[in-house]
């Protein structure tokens, strides 16, 4: 089983900024979804000017990309850390279906977002590689809104 998809909203998002803490507009941005959401010490940035109205998980998107920032959904929480948090990690299996490693992974609790599978054909067998963010220490919590 996979996590649960994150229960965005219709309305789109827009904020004007003043000079704010990136991670207590994350917080207000949980608060607004009704997400419970969680960000990592690490990741740190002052927020300043008009951020343009656009659909909750693009407007997510456009912060990460403007700030250095990498998030996912686990079903319950949305965590947000530094890209030093996030693992690659290299694996030779065989001749293991793409779907059936997908779903190992899933039963392990190894999903969230962003998560990407490759496979194909390596010295005889299927290399298959997943990219993955553990939860870390120094990581706080938004508010939540349920």
């Amino acid at each position: 089983m996979g996590a649960a998809p994150v229960p965005w909203p219709d309305e789109p998002l827009a904020y004007t900024v003043v000079d704010q803490d990136l991670r207590d507009l994350l917080a207000e941005i949980g608060t607004r979804l009704g997400v419970h959401l969680r960000v990592s010490d690490a990741v740190k940035a002052r927020v300043r000017g008009r951020l343009p109205p656009a659909p909750p998980r693009e407007f997510l998107a456009r912060l990460a990309s403007i700030y250095g920032f990498e998030w996912f959904y686990d079903g319950g929480t949305i965590w947000v850390s530094a890209p030093s948090a996030s693992q690659t990690r290299m694996m030779q299996l065989g001749p293991v279906p793409l779907e059936q490693m997908t779903g190992a992974m899933d039963e392990l609790g190894l999903t969230g977002q962003p998560r990407s599978l490759e496979g194909g054909a390596a010295r005889g067998g299927s290399r298959q590689a997943f990219h993955t963010q553990q939860r870390r220490p120094g990581v706080r919590g938004g508010t939540t809104k349920r």
